[in-house]
């Protein structure tokens, strides 16, 4: 049966409107309602849930109560004399009226009771019958005795025969914070009265606290079960449809479920969904109907009428080509069906056109790409084309041999494996959650690039979208920093150096003349008479500190200032072994043992007395890392242009973090160090234009390396400024051995 286009039309509309109110139907009753109820659940729950909470701000205020009356000296004080006055002045009835509590129970630390009361504030007077805490002992086992710290609390729900009690325990000590914890205090208010209404008028709902007991014989095992795993249940009101109730275990210090908290919520989400879906319903039901009416009239006028005089031109000219262009003059129109006509007598001609300009522009973008590869790999820089998934998909020359891909196998790979950790991992995130978000490398950062072989380099790294390609296709830029880190590094600490030299050197200045007066009047002090041991022991102890002080302020001084070598002629391994000579003669070098090796005939220019300074400093840290003594081992060696020197003991060693902080100024592992001694020491190695560096590792030893310049060996050996060396035999190291020390 052959169909006009009206009629199609009419019944796909008429089709489409049916769907539409099936379907419009269908969602109102399996999504829109139980949303409503959904949301109603929700609310019900998050209602209940607030329950706790509300308990959990009950809970807090009666910890801190109890804590005011445990950090009280006067409680302090009673738990050990048990005094009358204490008990009449703040344990009177009125005291738990006042401040609605219910119980207040003092016990020693083991345990033992040493006064309580437990009152029914409704009937003001003390529950009869109260066999929980009326024991004269607490077991070793109750949580009220578990607290160990001055700051430590507990507090939580206790069930018992008389209702749910909420409790807070707090250690007995001083108002000070410091003292010998003497006992436990522990307050409780039963779940009831003030408790429940502050709650009631919180939530601008109704409450019900019923105990656990109660509940078992009013819900089944399962919603019980439910119950027990810490869930909300939601069941409608038998007594009122129009009420959702809300069920909440609450449990007690020992995880036991000892009541359960019961949310009344009216329905009224629910009943004004209803009926908004129903409105919703009649108007759509209307409205329909008027732009049904309405579009099948503006068809019929502006798309059924024009159609059909079309076909009938085209059917005219389909049985004589000639009228093709003798075509109705209202089909000549500016609309679409009028274009349509007139517009395909030019189509063939167009598509000749842009055939023949086409491949003009194929032959332009060629050399345009050839252009663009030459330029891509003469820079130094790596250019990466990554796909949204982070697949790299072409990289030009400057990126292989940055990377290490000279076989140019880069294309395939992920743009996160070629960053270290931790780039590489927020890379991965970033790409994972959100491909078109990289905002860090978007706007250009500095990361580190892990090459082929698995050694790293610093990179400035930048990822930018490609604009209109329809692919997602990202361009990520690297370049190699890693010099001009490095000489970044060195200027900025050779900066904090000099900034946190000159603000030494103010202290000092500062602190100096005030100190000479300070010492001087404590040593007047100690000259005159008439002072008691105890007096004269404080002022020799202040002389003491302020010596340290002096000290520390000297220590100050000398990192402060500028040094400038008077350089002499020094052979190093001669130098070291004078030094460990000097040493070896002090008491406190008895169980350390030197030994020295390397090249003997390695001769510095640099300043004797400085560079004692160093190794004098070095030596007596290494002593000191060795408890039970030790040995140390110095080795001169040459290396590039340098003198290096090894200086390693036996010692305890240090943690990496240590290390990496161990040469900064005012950082000691000392209980009594300035924290200046090795800064001082790379600070005069650094003006002999040289390095200082630690390597340690715990229960291994520490390692220092010095590297001094060198300068012409054959000048530099004839002369020797080292005179005096004392007779003290040490140990000098074989060749083996001091490869094995390197």
């Amino acid at each position: 049966m052959k169909l006009s286009i009206q009629v199609k039309m009419i019944l796909t509309i008429i089709v489409g409107v049916l769907v539409w109110g099936w379907f419009h139907y269908y969602i109102q009753q399996r999504e829109i309602l139980p949303s409503y109820h959904r949301q109603e659940e929700l609310l019900i729950q998050a209602q209940t849930l607030h329950v706790r909470e509300l308990l959990s701000y009950e809970l807090e205020a009666l910890d801190q109560f109890c804590y005011d009356w445990a950090a009280w000296d006067d409680s302090y004080a009673f738990i050990r004399n048990h005094n009358l006055e204490y008990i009449e002045s703040n344990l009177v009835y009125t005291s738990f009226e006042h401040n609605n509590l219910s119980l207040i129970y003092y016990v020693d630390t083991s345990g033992r009771k040493v006064w309580h009361n437990f009152y029914d504030l409704n009937r003001s007077e003390a529950y009869a019958d109260d066999t929980f805490w009326s024991r004269p002992q607490l077991g070793p086992d109750e949580p009220f005795l578990q607290i160990e710290g001055v700051e430590d609390s507990l507090s939580g729900l206790v069930g018992l025969k008389q209702g749910v009690l909420l409790i807070a325990v707090r250690p007995i000590i001083p108002s000070s914070g410091v003292g010998v914890i003497r006992g436990y205090l522990i307050m409780g208010r039963m779940l009831e009265g003030e408790v429940t209404k502050r709650i009631n008028h919180h939530l601008r709902s109704r409450v019900d606290f019923i105990p656990w007991s109660e509940v078992k014989a009013t819900l089944g095992a399962d919603d019980l079960k439910l119950l027990r795993q810490d869930k909300v249940l939601n069941r409608p009101d038998p007594e009122a449809k129009n009420i959702m109730q809300g069920y909440v275990a609450l449990f007690d210090l020992w995880g036991k479920p000892v009541a359960v908290a019961r949310m009344h919520m009216e329905r009224t989400l629910m009943q004004q969904g209803e009926r908004a879906l129903l409105r919703n319903v009649q108007g759509n039901l209307i409205a329909g109907s008027i732009v049904l009416f309405l579009m099948l009239l503006m068809l019929h006028r502006f798309v059924v009428l024009p159609l059909r005089h079309l076909t009938s031109s085209v059917q005219q000219v389909g049985a004589d080509n000639a009228k093709w262009t003798e075509l109705p003059r209202n089909l000549k129109g500016e609309d679409e069906i009028g274009m349509l006509a007139h517009e395909f007598e030019r189509m063939l001609s167009r598509i000749k056109t842009q055939i023949e300009f086409k491949d003009e522009i194929a032959l332009k973008l060629e050399r345009s790409k050839a252009r663009t590869r030459l330029v891509l790999d003469t820079t130094p820089d790596a250019i990466l084309s990554v796909g949204a998934d982070g697949t790299i998909t072409a990289s030009n020359r400057g990126a292989d041999l940055m990377l290490g891909y000279a076989d140019g196998s880069l294309a395939g790979e992920k743009i996160y494996n070629v960053l270290a950790s931790p780039f590489s991992e927020r890379l991965r995130e970033r790409l994972r959650t959100d491909a078109n978000s990289c905002r860090c490398f978007t706007a250009g950062c500095e990361a580190r690039a892990r090459r082929r072989d698995g050694s790293e380099l610093y990179v400035h790294v930048r990822g930018c979208p490609m604009e209109d390609n329809p692919e997602s296709m990202f361009l990520w830029t690297m370049r190699d920093i890693s010099e001009l880190k490095e000489m970044h590094e060195q200027v900025s600490h050779h900066e904090r150096l000099a900034a946190i030299g000159q603000m030494g050197a103010s202290v000092a200045h500062d602190v100096r003349n005030p100190l000479t007066g300070i010492s001087g009047g404590i040593q007047l002090l100690l000259k005159q008479g008439g002072l008691t041991s105890v007096q004269h022991t404080v002022l020799e102890e202040m002389l003491i500190l302020a010596d340290r002080i002096e000290y520390t302020v000297a220590q100050m001084l000398a990192f402060s200032k500028r040094w400038e070598p008077s350089t002499q002629k020094i052979n190093l391994v001669d130098f070291l072994q004078q030094i460990g000579e000097e040493l070896s003669g002090r008491k406190e070098f008895a169980n350390v043992t030197f030994a020295f090796g390397g090249e003997r005939r390695l001769y510095v220019k640099a300043d004797p007395e400085l560079m004692r300074q160093v190794f004098n400093n070095l030596y007596q840290n290494a002593k000191e890392s060795m408890d039970n003594g030790g040995s140390i081992g110095s080795v001169v060696t040459r290396a590039e242009g340098v003198a290096k020197v090894l200086i390693k003991d036996s010692g305890t060693g240090m943690d990496q973090d240590v290390v990496g902080r161990v040469l900064e100024p005012f950082y000691s592992t000392k209980r009594e160090g300035t924290g200046l001694g090795l800064a001082i020491c790379r600070k005069i190695v650094e003006a002999h234009d040289g390095t200082m560096q630690l390597e340690s590792m715990p229960g291994v030893g520490t390692t220092v390396t010095i590297t001094l310049p060198l300068g012409n060996q054959e000048l530099l050996g004839q002369h020797n400024g080292l005179r005096g060396q004392k007779n003290v035999a040490l140990n000098i190291l074989a060749e083996g051995e001091v490869d094995q020390l390197q």
